[in-house]
């Protein structure tokens, strides 16, 4: 892998590679964490 990061390093690619990794262009685990969240969230404070 790291033999990768290093051409990819030398070709001038390295924020291609830091969006490769990033959590934010990864729709499937968004979909996942999306599914996770809470439906209703109740503010017990207010619900007195």
């Amino acid at each position: 892998m790291s033999s990768y990061a290093a051409v990819i390093f030398a070709l001038g690619l390295v924020e291609r590679l830091s969006d490769a990794f990033d959590a934010r262009h990864d729709a499937v685990g968004l979909g996942l964490e999306a599914e996770q969240m809470p439906k209703n969230i109740v503010n017990k404070r207010y619900d007195q």
